[in-house]
């Protein structure tokens, strides 16, 4: 079999066994939650340092992580979420929701602040369905 044609199929299935898990609503949506806080450099929440201002800031070059910065002096890193990501919302009002274990947050849906409303800018569903359609 061509090593192409087994990683794909190989691919397609883990994200076929994610998708089964994910819709028992036992294992997922009874546990999902929704948080609402800031987008911040994980350094300046958990150890009070420098605190990047903005995209393109010279300080997020020293951040290791983000965290999801929620009221009460709580913090969520968002492990599943690329750096990337994180990076384009600093300092963003945002509304996250996902599975919540201790001080993480394994991310389904990330809404941003826009007005006065939110607007999602992350959606692993739908990343998952575009993954299926071989986009």
């Amino acid at each position: 079999m061509n090593k192409t044609i087994s990683k794909k199929m190989y691919f397609r299935f883990a994200v076929l066994f994610i998708s089964i898990a994910l819709s028992f609503p036992g294992i997922a949506m009874a546990a999902h939650s929704t948080v609402e806080g800031v987008i911040s450099g994980a350094n300046c929440i958990v150890n009070k340092g420098i605190c990047p201002m903005k995209p393109g800031d010279p300080h997020l070059a020293l951040e290791n992580d983000f965290v999801l910065a929620a009221p009460g002096a709580k913090y969520y890193f968002m492990p599943n979420i690329t750096r990337t990501v994180k990076t384009s919302y600093i300092n963003k009002q945002a509304r996250v929701t996902g599975v919540v274990d201790g001080s993480s947050i394994v991310v389904s849906i990330i809404e941003v602040k826009d007005g006065d409303s939110y607007r999602e800018v992350w959606n692993w569903e739908k990343i998952v369905a575009e993954i299926g359609r071989g986009r």
